[in-house]
């Protein structure tokens, strides 16, 4: 299609001068002098060139343009408009303007070897005096050292393996740089190669800076990022951002970059659909703005959807912004206030990733109907702490996705507030190296719902399936929050050996109800543990190690329950004179926590203060201090619980460089309040009323065949009822 010889039509109507850069019609013309359309301005035998800015009409309508150079005089006679302007939906495409890049006028070659630099800005130039159109690029490749872009343009090629648009060798900058702020910008079917195997200089293949009004890319390849460089990079740190544009990328291929494959930096409604994403240095697409204090709200609004992103060094995706303060170095942890807002990452595919497979740390953050497998790597120390999915949010939605053969967490959702988990399918998570990996790990999360989700054979020989840690963390990775308000409800666990666990309830974990869970294993002790001190209500779950029925008990004196359920059968004679749970047995006399009462301040992350346990008739107890990087020591991890402690031994916590944290210790293990349960007796004995056993009467000979019911309350049993 060849350029349109004239691209002015006559407004018809006679313009008034108000000042350099103002002009007026009578009537309503708002129609006709729409915002960014071109405008052409009669000044006697001279013409003036520019775009609206505005057009308002009271009584007549003034216009404002904003000119190309020079300004406006009192000789204007009249005002032609221009017919080829893309963001004018007005305007018939036919008569949008449309420029071969090889137009002999500019000369681009596209042979591979010819630097065509200056023939292609000189025919954006030209476009760019008609405020824009349509360049096209034959199949060919073209050797460049920076195309920039100012202005509404479209590029176009003939598919990303005709059309090559690659960086010269001994080029500083990269392929393109689209500048057009408030303005728009569209590519389709064209490879950007960096060339990063024969130029030695760091550069990004394409930066889109902040501001740009409307982008797209649509079946374009972007690659040969080097150094630092990324194959397509979205912002550049400007406050200048739009709120109300759209940036889509859809159809392209990001690989082979130093960098990652795709970056986007304090950016707004960005939709990223059905792209593939692969073999990338630093990984695939990472979303981050580091600032401190931190901005809330920096990158909001994002759609990412039926993308492929896999086979990359880090993270598949990398959401960045979990964190209300501190420095580059040291972040402070925490859900709210948060740099991200609304985020949707839904019906994706990662795999292979050397790091996590998808993370995000956003609030209102939607991930659904992924499938995320074999990310991270065996035999590394990022083997520990890598997962399928990462979710730090607030409001967020983790749903229908599908994790497995991770090498470590299945998903970790660790400090997530106010946000469901649900229908997951977390199965042979960290099953090759096992060391006690976690399929689902909720710890510090609040006011959260763990529902219905199927997890199978996750950690290995001894891993947990469901971890419900009451902090979350270790040195300047803690969390400033404790959790509370939890419900884990409904979920299908399967165990594959005796010493897996299907449920873990510890470490100061407060206000988790736990109930109609289903465990298929094989220890009726490991199905649900609950060694916190809070509180914990656990009710309706189901275990098939004792048949779905209850679990079968030898009778001894003193009686051990499983943490968990609600019917058991004792078998034997044995007179009964103690009452415990698994948990309470394994840690009698022993310290279990130390609830932090101060945190302090001032304390270093990097160098914890020491924890002293002394006293209380015991012995062995050590500990370490998890310390934030607010400098408040957040909880403790008891390394050895000692043993003996008949009172609760002193807490003393010196050094670290800070003040004012203290502690006091919790010993044994109190998890039976607010529990139900009944004991079914096979055969007759005798219990006994003392140690923990409340009965109104000092002793009672159970018949054959007989019940007897209990509730918890401060750490005694008491008898409820009981039938002969």
């Amino acid at each position: 299609m060849p350029l349109l010889p004239e691209g002015w039509v006559p407004a018809g109507l006679t313009p008034t001068y108000i000042n350099a850069t103002s002009f007026s019609f009578t009537g309503n013309q708002t129609a006709i002098v729409a915002k960014q359309r071109r405008v052409r301005a009669s000044l006697g035998s001279a013409y003036l060139y520019g775009y609206v800015v505005s057009a308002v009409y009271s009584t007549v309508t003034t216009v404002t343009v904003k000119w190309d150079s020079g300004s406006l005089t009192s000789a204007l006679s009249a005002v032609d408009m221009g017919i080829s302007d893309s963001l004018n939906t007005d305007i018939p495409q036919q008569f949008q303007y449309f420029l071969n890049v090889k137009d002999p006028r500019f000369g681009a070659v596209g042979n591979g070897t010819t630097d065509d630099t200056a023939a292609i800005n000189n025919a954006v130039a030209y476009l760019n005096t008609y405020g824009g159109g349509k360049l096209f690029f034959p199949a060919g490749t073209y050797r460049v050292s920076l195309i920039t872009v100012t202005t509404n343009i479209t590029i176009e090629g003939e598919g990303i393996d005709k059309t090559i648009i690659k960086r010269t060798d001994s080029a500083t900058g990269g392929v393109l740089l689209v500048n057009a702020r408030n303005l728009r910008f569209t590519a389709i079917d064209i490879t950007f190669d960096g060339n990063r195997t024969n130029n030695t200089n760091q550069a990004h293949t394409v930066t889109v800076v902040t501001g740009v009004f409307e982008v797209l890319f649509e079946r374009c390849r972007f690659t040969g990022g080097k150094g630092y460089g990324v194959g397509l990079n979205i912002g550049d740190n400007n406050s200048n951002k739009i709120s109300n544009g759209l940036r889509r990328i859809s159809m392209c291929q990001f690989d082979n970059n130093d960098g990652y494959g795709l970056q986007c930096t304090q950016e707004n409604h960005i939709h990223l659909l059905d792209n593939e994403v692969f073999s990338n240095n630093s990984g695939g697409v990472s979303i981050s703005w580091y600032v401190f204090p931190p901005v809330t709200g920096s990158q909001q609004n994002y759609l990412i959807s039926r993308n492929k992103i896999y086979s990359n060094q880090g993270s598949g995706l990398f959401i960045l912004g979990y964190y209300t303060g501190g420095t580059a170095q040291h972040l402070i942890y925490g859900p709210r206030p948060s740099a991200n807002l609304n985020f949707q990452v839904d019906a994706n595919q990662f795999y292979l990733n050397s790091s996590y497979g998808l993370a995000v740390q956003a609030d209102g953050a939607v991930v659904t109907n992924n499938l995320c497998y074999s990310n991270g790597v065996y035999g590394q120390p990022l083997a520990s702490v890598v997962a399928g999915i990462l979710c730090n949010s607030a409001g967020a939605i983790i749903s229908g996705n599908i994790c497995k053969q991770n090498t470590g967490y299945g998903i970790d959702a660790g400090g997530t507030i106010y946000s469901t988990i649900s229908g997951n399918y977390i199965v042979n998570n960290a099953a090759q190296t096992g060391g006690g990996f976690i399929g689902l790990n909720v710890g510090a999360c609040q006011h959260s719902i763990v529902s219905g989700n199927v997890l199978e054979n996750n950690g290995g020989a001894s891993g947990v399936q469901i971890d419900v840690p009451g902090s979350d963390g270790a040195a300047d990775a803690s969390f400033d929050q404790l959790m509370t308000a939890m419900k884990i409800t409904g979920n299908q666990i399967s165990l594959s050996t005796a010493t897996q666990i299907g449920i873990d309830v510890r470490r100061l974990a407060d206000l988790v109800t736990v109930e109609n869970n289903t465990v298929n294993g094989f220890s009726d002790n490991n199905n649900i543990i609950v060694t916190t001190p809070g509180r914990v209500v656990s009710r309706g779950n189901t275990f098939s190690s004792n048949g779905y029925l209850g679990a079968l008990i030898p009778s001894a004196a003193t009686l051990i329950i499983p943490d968990a359920g609600e019917y058991f059968v004792v078998t034997g004679t044995t007179a009964i004179t103690d009452i415990r749970t698994f948990s309470q047995q394994t840690y009698y006399r022993k310290v279990l926590d130390i609830q932090i009462t101060n945190g302090g301040s001032g304390y270093s992350p990097a160098s914890p203060p020491v924890i002293t346990i002394s006293g209380g008739g015991g012995s062995g107890a050590t500990a370490i201090a998890d310390v934030s990087n607010s400098g408040k020591v957040v909880s403790v991890h008891i390394t050895n619980p000692g043993s003996g402690y008949t009172s609760l031994p002193a807490i003393t916590i010196t050094g670290g460089g800070g003040t004012g944290a203290s502690g006091t210790a919790v010993v044994g293990c109190n998890n039976t309040r607010g529990r139900n349960f009944t004991l079914l007796f096979l055969d007759g004995l005798t219990i006994n009323s003392g140690n923990n056993i409340v009965l109104p009467v000092p002793s009672i000979a159970a018949t054959a065949g007989s019940c007897m019911s209990f509730i918890g309350q401060f750490n005694i049993l008491y008898q409820t009822s009981r039938t002969s």
